[in-house]
Order: C-alpha cells, then sequence, then structure tokens
C-alpha cells in the first residue's frame, strides 16, 4: 500500500526539496497566504496552532515513467497532482502516488534537444537497401555523419520549398 505524502515530511531520507513543498502543499490554505495584518496573522496561527509560511513558495520537479514532470499538489488521500507542462503551476494532468515518482529537484530540468530534419526519402543515402534503391554502408556512414552535424542545442526545423530540400539534403549527403 504506498505511503500517504505527509510520511514524507518527517522523513530525513527524503529530499529536502521534497519535504519542503509537501510541507507547503499540505498547509491550511489559510496559512499559506499571509495577510500583512499582524494582528489578524498571529490570531489564525495561533488558532490553528502553526506559523504562516512566509518563504517563497517551493517547486517540485521529478520523473515519472521516465518524463520530467511538475508536482503542483498534495492531497489529503495522500497522493500528488502531476503536470508534463513544466511551466505551469496550478492544474494537474494525473494523480499519482510518491512512490511512482523519481528524481526530485527543486530547479526546472532542461528541455531535452529535439532536432527535425527534412528527408528525401527517394535519396539513394536514405534508402539503406530498401525498395531498390542503392543504400549498403556507404548510406549508412552517410546518415550516421549526417545525424552528428545536426546536433544542436535548440530545434531546428527546415522551411523551405523542394528543391531548397533537396538541395540542403545533398549538402548533408556530402559532408
Amino acid at each position: 500500500m504506498p505511503r500517504h505524502c505527509d510520511d514524507y515530511i518527517d522523513d530525513p531520507a527524503q529530499p529536502e526539496c521534497l519535504r519542503r513543498f509537501l510541507d507547503y502543499a499540505r498547509l491550511a490554505p489559510s496559512l499559506k497566504y499571509p495577510t500583512g495584518d499582524a494582528a489578524f496573522d498571529a490570531a489564525i496561527e495561533a488558532r490553528l496552532g502553526h506559523p504562516m509560511w512566509r518563504d517563497p513558495v517551493p517547486v517540485l520537479f521529478a520523473r515519472h515513467e521516465g518524463r520530467p514532470v511538475r508536482v503542483t499538489m498534495a492531497s489529503r488521500f495522500g497522493d500528488v497532482g502531476i503536470t508534463e507542462d513544466l511551466d505551469t503551476e496550478r492544474g494537474y494532468g494525473r494523480r499519482v502516488a510518491v512512490e511512482e515518482l523519481t528524481d526530485f529537484s527543486a530547479e526546472r530540468p532542461e528541455p531535452r534537444v529535439v532536432v527535425k530534419v527534412a528527408v528525401d526519402w527517394n535519396a539513394p543515402s536514405w534508402g539503406c537497401g530498401n525498395m531498390g534503391s542503392p543504400g549498403g554502408p556507404a548510406a549508412v556512414a552517410s546518415h550516421n555523419k549526417m545525424i552528428s552535424a545536426i546536433a544542436a542545442p535548440t530545434v531546428q526545423q527546415f522551411t523551405g520549398n523542394r528543391a531548397e530540400r533537396r538541395a540542403a539534403a545533398a549538402q548533408a549527403r556530402r559532408r
């Protein structure tokens, strides 16, 4: 049976960012937002028996099934709400047990590089022997050389007409 999210708050074996986020997320809403009126805030703290949260709101990122997610909510039922949109502060797409998450961090993970390449599938170097095109070891070597040449830190997408795409594919094969 999965552990309740409250069980992680006082567990020193857990990452500090997880414990801090759960401590904040499980507070009563009246303790999360100080009003600025010292007398009123002191009365709320005395009534609820817990100090108000005056630090910056903690954020929590993790991995779920290998994908980076942001934890946005901790439920009284013991699960947490996650979303794959790392920029959102509220809302969630799924609710999961804390045990299903790994790699906890207070820092947003770096986005993975996505490279989009215009491919002329009729070019001989892409055929690799399929459907009557020449291919073979030379085509594989050309393909691997082109893939290593296009590795970049940002998303790239080739736009242009058909003639430009063919010229770019031919130039990539020559590399």
